[in-house]
């Protein structure tokens, strides 16, 4: 019956009816949780806390978000404790709170060398990377650029992230072959704003 439930959930949010939605997920975590599966009341819970800050109830998602996240510790659950995490440092940074973010995104990243549960990892070192550029941290954000430019997988984010940060060291040069690279390894996420930012550092360089 709670597959069922979330099945209904995700088909009425699909359609735009929130509070349905809502309401449906409710019924389904109840469920979960009451036969003890924690894994899915978990999982039903982010989209619970996803639908809640849709809304803009943030105050109701970050309640959200802790329950699951005490839950997900408590029986041991790293990927959904990850999960769950990275989702509170994306909410503190959509508030501009990138003291709170940092602190998720580093919490996330700690349990994710502990229980080896490495999927996400490049994602979430980027987020951390656009954070502590927010706050010209950059002392810490040299470390995570190490570990990001260590990443067989680059994302675009992660060179837009790099290239940002090697433009706030003065080294414009290195800036522009970090987006030329984006360009040509990510061309299908290349943007327009990509390309007023490249001609930004090219100005930098002839100066």
């Amino acid at each position: 019956m709670a597959t069922g439930l979330s099945q209904l959930a995700r088909a009425q949010r699909q359609a735009g009816d929130l509070s349905a939605a809502r309401s449906a997920f409710e019924q389904a975590q109840d469920i979960f949780v009451e036969i003890e599966d924690t894994s899915r009341a978990a999982q039903v819970g982010m989209r619970l806390a996803r639908i809640e800050w849709s809304a803009g109830d943030t105050g109701a998602a970050k309640q959200r978000l802790t329950a699951v996240r005490d839950l997900a510790a408590r029986d041991g659950l790293s990927q959904p404790y990850i999960e769950t995490t990275e989702m509170v440092g994306d909410l503190a940074f959509s508030e501009d709170q990138h003291v709170e973010a940092i602190t998720a995104f580093e919490e996330a990243l700690a349990h994710i060398e502990q229980s080896g549960f490495i999927a996400g990892r490049e994602r979430i070192l980027t987020k951390l990377g656009q954070d502590l550029l927010a706050t010209g941290d950059l002392t810490a954000m040299q470390s995570v650029v190490g570990q990001l430019q260590g990443h067989e997988y680059v994302s675009a984010g992660s060179l837009r992230v790099q290239a940002e940060f090697a433009a706030m060291r003065g080294l414009h040069a290195r800036a522009v072959s970090t987006l030329q690279e984006l360009r040509e390894i990510h061309p299908e996420d290349w943007r327009e704003s990509d390309d007023a930012q490249l001609e930004a550092y090219r100005a930098q360089v002839v100066r």
